[in-house]
């Protein structure tokens, strides 16, 4: 019989001087595994602390790490140029639609006026006459989408058809078209 070699070294006993060395490198193994373990658990921790800020510290860092005064500045005023922008448009709008509203009424009034006394219906009354068979206006627009808006309804096209053509909004298209009676 042969004999095994891993039977042969697993039956030898270690000797005094091995099983110390064993001894120091399984302790230093686990010393060094408890050294890991804790360093990462403190930086960790370290960490943690350092991410919670009072609101006043945050206040501070973002305004020592922020952007420079005149940058600051130059965002506001544009911020405000912007507003008045809006503004300015929302006032024209609102004026525009004011109009509207009040042309609406006078319509109105006459509609409740010829419905009042039918006999004021006559073919040649101005005061009922359709939209559609008013002159276009004597002046003619200065923009070009005005102008553009105009022949189109003009040739017979529809509001939803002419704001498709010119990639426009019908709404848009429909108050060209509105402000054109008046």
């Amino acid at each position: 019989m042969t004999p095994n070699p891993h039977i042969s070294i697993l039956s030898a006993a270690p000797t005094t001087g091995d099983s110390i060395f064993v001894g120091i490198l399984l302790a230093s193994g686990v010393g060094l595994i408890t050294f890991v373990l804790l360093r990462k658990l403190f930086k960790r921790r370290k960490r943690e602390h350092l991410e919670y800020e009072t609101p006043q510290e945050k206040i501070e860092r973002i305004t020592s790490q922020g952007m420079p005064r005149d940058r600051i500045e130059t965002l506001m005023v544009e911020a405000q140029e912007l507003t008045r922008v809006c503004a300015a448009q929302i006032e024209s709008k609102a004026a525009v639609l004011e109009s509207l509203i009040a042309i609406a009424d006078d319509r109105i009034a006459r509609l409740e006026e010829v419905d009042a006394n039918p006999s004021s219906a006559a073919p040649g009354n101005p005061a009922i006459t359709p939209e559609r068979n008013r002159p276009p206006p004597a002046t003619t627009p200065t923009d070009p989408l005005t102008r553009k808006v105009y022949e189109l309804a003009d040739s017979g096209s529809e509001s939803l058809q002419i704001a498709r053509e010119l990639d426009e909004q019908v709404g848009k298209v429909d108050l060209i078209l509105a402000l054109r009676a008046h």
